[in-house]
């Protein structure tokens, strides 16, 4: 059967497809230059935090007075968000050998954990403290916190080459060199444990942040020693607040990363690739911006917060 569509007809359809295509093009290219200048915003953000992380550092060991070990907790967070945003500033940033830049694209994916335990480490210490004000120093005793940080360090690293040491032919490529079939961004069990670790981790943290407000309330209720009264009781309220910020700064820096690289999948099918890659930009400027302020603050506030726990452990005894 002959066809008999007219070349008018057919001529609009070329025009139409034309006229698609050409549109498709220039979103293309408008996003691709809004992505552009993102990279250059992040990548002056990460440089900024760094030198901040850097600074803390320096400060920090150029104390004359001895560290206490309640400061090990944000200076380890210093270095693991510090190690973060250099990943992040390797990672696409720089042409870099194959073997290399999967090493890169591979730790800088599952740094996250490190951070992630980091916060469950120090709310949990302050549960500890909370929850047992009188057995406040053997809980904060050198030993006891070094095994708490080496736990949130040793543990993601181990599972990190243990994974990919075996789990995958990542490792075997690196070891020959020879870096041609492994694709990172395409492991989806790693996605998997990634949003696991992040989901259980998150709960603890609100189980731990509703019993420390609730046992602070209580406290807050129950005290009745009229020395200092007002001071403890401001104390109170920045332990409360302390616990709060931990939960809603691990929300705001690592949700959105968890999400968006749990979301994302081989082909892309089920979101499509604009919002991909704005949701990707809103989530590493979230954790960029986390890293910047929080190992900051944690620096400057861990002194007030460890002054606080003591006098709550002899103010709860009056």
């Amino acid at each position: 059967m002959e066809d008999f569509t007219p070349m008018y007809v057919s001529a609009a359809t070329g025009i139409t497809a034309s006229v698609t295509d050409l549109n498709e093009t220039t979103n293309l290219s408008f996003i691709q230059k809004i992505v552009n200048v993102a990279d250059w915003v992040l990548l002056g953000l990460i440089v900024i935090g760094l030198s901040f992380n850097v600074l803390i550092c320096l400060s920090v060991f150029c104390w004359k007075r001895p560290i206490k070990p309640v400061l090990y907790f944000p200076l380890s967070l210093v270095v693991a968000e510090g190690i973060m945003m250099v990943l992040s500033l390797l990672n696409g940033n720089f042409k870099l050998h194959p073997c290399a830049d999967l090493i890169v694209n591979i730790t800088y994916h599952a740094w996250i954990l490190v951070p992630i335990l980091h916060n469950v480490a120090v709310e949990f210490k302050i549960w500890c403290a909370i929850t047992f004000p009188e057995g406040y120093k053997s809980f904060m005793t050198p030993k006891k916190v070094v095994a708490f940080l080496g736990f949130a360090w040793i543990g993601p690293i181990s599972a990190l080459f243990v994974y990919f040491g075996f789990g995958t032919i990542a490792g075997g490529e690196i070891l020959r060199w020879k870096c041609t079939n492994y694709y990172f961004r395409n492991d989806s069990y790693w996605q998997i444990i990634t949003v696991v670790v992040f989901s259980i981790s998150f709960v603890i943290l609100v189980l731990m942040n509703w019993q420390t407000c609730h046992l602070i309330t209580k406290l807050q209720q129950s005290y009745t020693g009229e020395k200092n009264a007002s001071q403890f009781q401001w104390k109170l309220k920045y332990l409360k607040r302390t616990s709060h910020g931990i939960l809603v700064g691990y929300l705001i820096g690592w949700g959105p990363y968890c999400l968006a690289y749990g979301i994302s999948d081989d082909d892309g099918s089920n979101v499509s690739s604009e919002a991909m890659i704005i949701f990707m930009l809103v989530a590493r400027s979230l954790f960029i911006l986390k890293s910047l302020t929080s190992s900051f603050l944690y620096a400057m506030r861990f002194r007030v917060i460890r002054r606080a726990l003591l006098d709550m452990s002899f103010g709860c005894k009056c």
